[in-house]
């Protein structure tokens, strides 16, 4: 299955059908996942990629942990081997809350969407998703893939054609994306 920007090699196409089915029973649909960033950046362009990040929407981390510990508890496979919620703590460079699991011997990490200083993350998934996408360094990185649908998401209406033109440009203007993480410069370097 392929969303025909994306084609998942077929050990991402399993985890991806096996995960979206997995958090769409132990969430009661619910709760959105999607895949943010480098890879789907990398897959629009044809690349290869590991780096798969994941983005949850419509439950925060606490929530889906209660549920997917609930789900492997009631569930008799193997599916989920282990889950762990990392809270923030920005002194030993954790920024925000990470919510690790692992399914079928892959250790995904997911994190809820972000809004920057000031901004207050709506309800609903269009406007966490944009606000997200706003928090990223550059418009290539800002898009999402619905691992329910396997749609991408251009939430700031620049990222595939910036991949097009093989332009690089931040999401809002560079001086708030850059002071959010001073590391970022050198990374678009």
């Amino acid at each position: 299955m392929h969303s025909g920007l994306i084609c998942p090699t077929e050990k991402e196409n399993t985890l991806l059908i096996t995960l979206g089915k997995l958090l769409n029973e132990a969430t009661a649909g619910v709760a959105q996942i999607f895949v943010a960033g480098g890879w789907v950046r990398d897959k629009v362009l044809g690349l290869q990629s590991n780096d798969i990040d994941f983005v949850v929407s419509g439950l925060s981390l606490s929530e889906l942990e209660t549920k997917l510990l609930a789900y492997k508890a009631s569930e008799n496979s193997k599916v989920i081997q282990g889950i762990r919620l990392w809270k923030k703590n920005p002194e030993k460079g954790k920024l925000f809350d990470v919510l690790m699991v692992k399914i079928g011997g892959e250790q995904l990490e997911f994190i809820a969407p972000r809004s920057l200083p000031g901004e207050v993350v709506s309800q609903g998934m269009a406007g966490e998703m944009f606000l997200d996408a706003r928090c990223r360094d550059l418009t290539i990185n800002s898009l999402f893939f619905n691992v329910t649908t396997f749609q991408v998401h251009d939430c700031t209406g620049h990222g595939l054609e910036d991949i097009k033109k093989r332009r690089i440009r931040t999401p809002v203007a560079p001086e708030i994306t850059m002071r959010s993480d001073p590391l970022r410069l050198m990374r678009v370097v």
